[in-house]
């Protein structure tokens, strides 16, 4: 099938941001992505995946004049590889930027970041410094693959390194950004291809800068793009269903990634523990969420 004369018109980027529940939080992402890239051509999609409050409504009505936004309301919750997918497929930009609808980017944070890559010839994966509306840096923000090693360190409940240590401020290669702040490059998505749709959230951004760059591009963290993540807001209202794919997704990510290099007694051993450590911390939701009503968290 030809490619539409919409996909043929290429802009400088495309800013893709998937909503559900997320009250305020989605206006001001969707306001400041579009002050962050001025300067540039871009288009805007928002996907709404079935919200219950009026975060959608709220933000068409305030900005839906905008000539080059296109609004997306699914009858479902399709989760988030299911979600963005068909956008990246229309995506028009040069490079395609994925922000949380509670990630506010701050200044010129993305035209910044698409001047950057467009220095950098080899990089297909670009991830800026996230902060918490604290201040504090999200460490996850620029992350290592997990191996058997940490994962299963993390689930008997010992210290892993998934985040890098070093200083935060300074600008290096990483073999893994959050999804929450991600530019993609529209290119490598020939050889890479979208987001696995067996992940319904946690996991993807992970599984995809796998791929990535085992496809030879390299992944950047650049700290002078600097966005604030009010973390989990999309989620909040959904926290049993959230901690339930959480671990889903690990099981996922260690089958696909993990699995066919390892013995079948490691393999056993691992998934056995995401199994019980899942069904543990699930058992125990509801007295924990109690414990939380009041609380501050």
């Amino acid at each position: 099938m030809k490619p539409s004369a919409e996909k043929q018109t290429p802009v400088d980027l495309s800013i893709l941001v998937l909503n559900y529940n997320s009250g305020d939080h989605l206006l001001s992402s969707l306001s400041a992505a579009l002050v962050s890239a001025s300067g540039l051509e871009c288009e805007l999609f928002a996907i709404d995946n079935a919200s219950s409050d009026d975060s959608f409504q709220k933000a068409m009505n305030v900005i839906g004049t905008f000539q080059s936004i296109h609004w997306i309301p699914n009858s479902r919750n399709v989760g988030f590889a299911r979600g963005i997918n068909p956008s990246l497929r229309r995506a028009r930009g040069r490079w395609i930027a994925l922000i949380n609808p509670d990630t506010r980017v701050q200044n010129s944070a993305l035209a910044d970041l698409v001047r950057f890559g467009d220095s950098l010839n080899s990089a297909g994966i670009l991830g800026g410094k996230l902060l918490y509306p604290d201040g504090q840096f999200q460490w996850a923000c620029r992350r290592k693959i997990p191996t058997p090693k940490t994962a299963l360190a993390r689930l008997l409940g010992r210290k892993a390194h998934y985040n890098y240590s070093e200083d935060m401020n300074q600008s290096m290669e990483v073999e893994a950004v959050s999804g929450s702040f991600m530019l993609i490059r529209q290119s490598i998505l020939k050889k890479v291809g979208y987001f696995d749709e067996a992940f319904f959230m946690y996991g993807e951004d992970l599984d995809f800068c796998l791929r990535c760059r085992a496809a030879g591009w390299k992944i950047r963290y650049q700290p002078q793009a600097v966005a604030v993540h009010a973390k989990g807001e999309s989620s909040r209202q959904g926290n049993y269903r959230a901690l339930y794919e959480f671990y889903r997704a690990m099981y996922i990510f260690h089958r696909k990634h993990v699995a066919p290099q390892q013995s079948w007694p490691a393999n056993a051993l691992i998934q056995a523990g995401i199994f019980l450590l899942g069904a543990w911390n699930l058992a125990l939701y509801p007295v924990r969420r109690d414990k939380r009503v009041g609380s501050r968290t």
